[in-house]
């Protein structure tokens, strides 16, 4: 189905939402489960991921094949090549 003169941001807004906003804040509601950054070993909590060194404890990097990316500062930190 090709639409002529219509773009992504008409189709969103008519079909699915009621404005593009409320498409971009479904889109960032999207968050980890807390149970997957942490274990637990014997009484303590152990963190599975890295904390930014730029943010401090408490914000955490994520993890690609290649790089190490914090989502709130956007400090990366790219694999050595082995």
């Amino acid at each position: 189905m090709v639409h002529d003169d219509v773009t992504i941001y008409q189709i969103l807004t008519t079909i699915y939402f009621t404005t593009f906003t409320d498409y971009m804040a479904d889109k960032n509601k999207r968050k980890i489960s807390k149970y997957k950054l942490y274990k637990v070993e014997g009484d303590k909590l152990v963190r599975k991921v890295r904390n930014c060194p730029r943010c401090g404890p408490g914000i955490f990097m994520a993890k690609h094949a290649e790089r190490e990316n914090c989502g709130k500062c956007g400090y990366t930190e790219f694999a050595k090549k082995q």
